[in-house]
């Protein structure tokens, strides 16, 4: 085991080498292995050798995170028309007093993505499909746009409350972006499209970033994000009159396409930051417990709140 930044060496075993069977590929060297704790953040490197053929070494990298990001005070976060499971992520979080939005609170985020009383999403979301896209509770009789962001929390942000939206599918996220657009953080141009068809592809790639902090960033995205592109898209964003330049994070093409877009962004309302996130099925890996802190591979929702400076 290599372990990151020092790149010392840790010898975790030693087996001898089977006898060789004739027409059998593969063979049992070891069952219920188990490693040290791996309490430092980074790439960790375990590498198998054959002392007979030392040249050719297989390696596998896991990448160890804190899913526990430090707050500088407890954390009040508003949800608004969120699907369960974002919901479930949120509550994880230590530091964090997780709510539904009312229009007479006060938060220090608003996570929003429209999703109300019988919609219907065009796609399975994460692992989460039928009633799972549903309020965590039963809503009340609204007048709130399906997939559209509610005007009272829109007005909150206006006010000066960060905001971070979240789009399940497409057509959520063609109403949820023109509204955020129309209240003028940026200027909404379409999207780019999910795949054209099951044998073509599409991809995502990250730039270095805080909301995605101690992952691997400037690369296209790997097994460390447990992200799926095939179900993502693309949201074709340029500056609006009078305000910031929207920032990338995250950006999506596909095959036979010009177009790039942002699936994930930072932009602001005025002063007020706001993050915006379309790639289906980023989300938790399990979470081992490793001296006292919770490390996993992946790194999600639970990042954005130090990315949007709380």
């Amino acid at each position: 085991m290599i372990e990151p930044e020092s790149g010392n060496l840790t010898e975790l075993g030693s087996w001898p080498t089977p006898a060789n069977v004739a027409d059998q590929f593969s063979y049992t060297i070891q069952t219920g292995f188990t490693t040290p704790p791996l309490n430092k953040e980074g790439i960790v490197r375990f590498r198998f050798s054959c002392d007979e053929e030392p040249r050719d070494p297989f390696t596998r990298e896991i990448w160890v995170v804190n899913t526990q990001p430090g707050f500088a005070h407890p954390l009040s976060i508003a949800v608004s028309g969120v699907l369960p499971a974002v919901r479930r992520q949120l509550s994880l979080l230590t530091g964090i007093q997780v709510s539904d939005f009312s229009a007479d609170g006060h938060y220090d985020l608003i996570v929003a993505s429209g999703v109300v009383k019988g919609s219907k999403l065009d796609r399975a979301v994460g692992d989460e499909t039928g009633l799972e896209a549903q309020p965590a509770h039963p809503a009340a009789d609204t007048e709130h746009i399906k997939g559209q962001i509610a005007e009272d929390a829109l007005a909150a942000v206006r006010a000066g409350t960060p905001l971070l939206a979240i789009v399940p599918d497409g057509r959520s996220g063609r109403r949820s972006r023109t509204a955020t657009g129309r209240a003028g953080a940026f200027d909404y141009q379409g999207q780019v499209g999910d795949t054209r068809a099951p044998w073509m592809g599409n991809w995502l790639f990250v730039r270095d970033h805080a909301t995605f902090a101690s992952l691997p960033a400037d690369r296209i995205l790997g097994v460390h994000y447990q992200a799926h592109g095939k179900a993502s898209n693309g949201l074709l964003i340029e500056r609006a009159a009078g305000a910031a330049e929207p920032e990338v994070i995250m950006g999506y093409s596909r095959d036979h396409d010009r177009k790039t877009g942002a699936a994930s962004f930072a932009c602001k309302l005025g002063s007020t930051p706001v993050a915006g996130a379309s790639c289906a099925r980023l989300q938790r890996s399990p979470a081992t417990a490793v001296a006292g802190k919770q490390h996993r591979i992946s790194h999600p929702v639970d990042a954005t709140p130090a990315g949007l400076g709380l």
